[in-house]
This record gives C-alpha cells, structure tokens and sequence, in this order.
C-alpha cells in the first residue's frame, strides 16, 4: 500500500464563485463494498481507480496543467486500536494550504472551512468501509509500516493558457491508503548537487512547481540505490535545507539536536513543528540554524527526515561527492527512535496527547 493514485471513492471538489464565495460539494465515485471490489480482477480494480480519478469539472488546459501553478497539503488519518479514526493536526495543514494558495495569488479558503471538509469526507469515507484496521503488530517497529489514509486536498485552476494568475480555482480533496512512504531497508541518502529553491522563490510554498527538482534528484538518488535526495543551499551549496518531500534534522555528538531555520527556500513542515517540541519536552537543546554538510560530516552522531508521508525516518549515512559516510546505527535508545516512537505513538493513539494535536473524525 505505498503512495499510489487508489483513490477511494468518496472526493471533495469546491469552486471559487465570482462573488466570493466557495460553492463545494461530495461526491461517491463508482461505489464499491470491500467484499464487492475485491471480487473484481486486478485490470477491473484499476479501471475503478481510473474512473475514479477523472473529474468532467476540470479542465485540461489551465494554469495549473500549462505552467503547475497549484497547490497541494498531505494529511493522514490514524486507525485507532478502539476502532476510531483520527486526524494529526490537521487545521495547520489547512492553514499552511491557505498561505500557499495566497502565496500564487489564488483566492483561498477558511482553513476551519476547508477542515470541516475534510473531516466530513473522511466520514463518509470510513462508512463507506476502508481495509484499515489498527495492527498491534505495527508498534515492533515504531510503526515504520504502519498504514493510513493519505488525504491531499489541492487546488485546480479554471481554464487558461498563458502567464496568469487563477481567479476561480477549484479546491478538490481524494484520499488513498497508504503505508510506509519509503522503501523498507537500510535508510540512506545522497547529496544532490541540484538546486531546490532559491532565496525570492517558492520554496516555502507547497506547490507544484517545486517538487519537479524533487522529483529528478529522488529518482537520481534511487537509481544509485539511496532511499532519499537531500538539497544543499542554493548560493552556496555549503548548508543542509531539506530532503525531497521532507525536512532535515542532524542530532550534533554534543547532544544538541539541529534543524534549518525557516526562510523562503524551506517549506514549514507540520510534523518538524511537532518533532521540535517533542524533543524539548524532553529536555533536548534544540536549534533552529544553518547546518553545513561540513558540520554534519564532523559532528552529525544522528540524523533523520521528518514529514507528512515520512512521519520520522533514520538517516544512516550519506553519499556526499562520491564518498558515503556512516551515520550512528539509530539504536532503541537513540534520540531519533525515541521522538519516532513519541510521534506515531501519538498519532496512533498509544500515548496520551499532552498538546491536543489529535483530532477525532
């Protein structure tokens, strides 16, 4: 169940009107009983997901297809071993959605609007029947494959062809199963020498445009047989900013737990926010600074990726310039199991949720 389009069958789709306002609606696209579906062949099923995932509403020449101007969140929802389902803070994750439609000059939506959305398709999702059920069996491994629903509302532009602004978008919200974001095995990472963002730029958007490079650099580091691609400045090429759909931190030999500070050419990550005062609450010094590969080569006892599809992974080396090094083996008592295991405990309802990040469906 890695990320695929296998869309359930429930969708969300909102268009902006002239007047100001959002006109949404729900939508149940080629209904399915899990008993029923799973009678179908293999071509049967992906020919329900097809269908599901085409929407006469939108239009194929647009802003968005022509020159990726949209944007787009990734949130989860949580089984829980009562049989509840919940969602991880999920009003930052609509907020973030409203500063990245608002940072490409799309109108936007309230984000307690575009939660109750959210939290209405999951609903009807849920009822509707997902094959997802709380596994005891996740908690071995920190629930490094434990599995979800990934939901990604994201915003469509209204017919159009040359440079221009959006100003009647669609938002539309799917939501797929999903489990472990990366491949199982020895977690690594090579050092891309492409260039993410720059300064004045849209990196701190989550639009489509920015994750082309990510794209390539993933697909690079994958074809040399590393699991992840992280970027380095792009002036300077000297300082660590981010992974290729996550946030990077380095745990120094003094202790003290290191990540980029934010600026334009980070995105804002929901779970570094969270991973951030979780390691605080346990009394680890946390700065949020520049971070060079030199700093990390010398001085880097830990290091690991935070983010919506990632939720916390071990980096246990790194490729930099043709040379890989070793990063500490990230053992049960390492500060990097210790806030994975805080964080998806929380997120799948085995710990308490001292911060009220939990929201239930």
């Amino acid at each position: 169940m890695a990320f695929a389009p296998n869309i359930h069958s429930w969708v969300y789709l909102a268009e902006f009107q002239n007047g100001g306002t959002w006109k949404g609606s729900f939508q149940n696209k080629n209904p399915y009983t899990l008993a029923d579906f799973a009678k179908l062949s293999q071509e049967e099923q992906r020919a329900v997901y097809t269908a599901r995932n085409q929407f006469s509403e939108l239009c194929l020449v647009s802003y968005t297809s022509q020159y990726a101007l949209g944007v787009f969140e990734g949130l989860k929802a949580f089984p829980q071993a009562d049989g509840s389902w919940t969602m991880f803070r999920p009003l930052d994750n609509c907020k973030r959605m409203q500063r990245s439609m608002a940072g490409i000059l799309q109108p936007t939506m309230e984000p307690e609007a575009l939660l109750e959305a959210l939290l209405e398709l999951m609903r009807h999702t849920i009822e509707q029947g997902v094959d997802i059920k709380y596994q005891s069996s996740w908690e071995r491994d920190h629930f490094n494959n434990a599995c979800a629903i990934y939901i990604r509302p994201f915003s469509y532009s209204e017919p159009g062809l040359g440079v221009n602004r959006s100003q009647t978008p669609w938002i539309i919200a799917v939501s797929t199963p999903v489990s472990g974001y990366f491949d199982s095995g020895k977690s690594t990472a090579m050092i891309s020498d492409r260039v993410r963002a720059m300064p004045g730029g849209t990196g701190w958007i989550k639009c489509a445009s920015n994750y082309v490079i990510s794209m390539l650099a993933r697909c690079e580091a994958r074809e040399k047989g590393f699991m992840e691609a992280i970027f380095l400045d792009g002036k300077e090429q000297r300082y660590l900013e981010e992974g290729s759909g996550s946030n990077i931190f380095v745990l120094l030999k003094n202790g003290t737990l290191v990540t980029p500070e934010l600026k334009d050419t980070i995105l804002p990550g929901i779970t570094r926010d969270s991973v951030i005062k979780l390691a605080k609450a346990e009394g680890t010094c946390v700065e949020e600074r520049p971070v060079s590969i030199s700093e990390l080569l010398s001085d880097g006892a830990e290091l690991f990726a935070t983010g919506t599809a990632a939720g916390l992974v071990p980096i246990h080396g790194i490729d930099y310039k043709g040379s890989y090094y070793d990063i500490s083996s990230q053992d049960e008592e390492s500060l990097t199991v210790r806030l994975q295991t805080r964080l998806k405990g929380i997120q799948y309802g085995l710990l308490p949720d001292p911060y009220d990040w939990v929201v239930k469906i």
